[in-house]
């Protein structure tokens, strides 16, 4: 299970975990959404850790070009060619990942990048 609440551009987001998601009209299953009105970032319930991840950094990518006034010119698989992206850069680069504010060495130098 992912943490309660995420930040996005200086907005906390609940993120919680739900039981058949569906779009607005009732009918679309979804995997996940974001709710501007409600500050909240939804997911289907019951889906495996990786999946979990990136359906989450998609609501986050949606979050984030929102913010900046771009999300209606970004189509979805766009956003989701990202999320993938930044997922698996992210898992196949642990020293991208961020912890606190020290420094990380890059791999092949041991430079310091931060």
């Amino acid at each position: 299970m992912p943490p309660n609440k995420l930040y996005i551009g200086g907005i906390t987001y609940r993120i919680a975990e739900i039981e058949r998601l569906l779009a607005d009209d009732g009918r679309r299953k979804l995997s996940g959404n974001i709710r501007y009105d409600e500050c909240e970032i939804r997911i289907e319930a019951g889906m495996d850790v990786q999946s979990t991840r990136q359906i989450i950094w998609h609501e986050v990518l949606h979050g984030i070009l929102t913010q900046a006034g771009h999300c209606d010119a970004i189509k979805e698989q766009i956003i989701d060619a990202l999320a993938y992206g930044i997922v698996d850069v992210l898992k196949q680069n642990p020293w991208l990942r961020a912890k606190g504010e020290q420094s990380n060495p890059t791999p092949a130098t041991g430079e310091s990048i931060g």
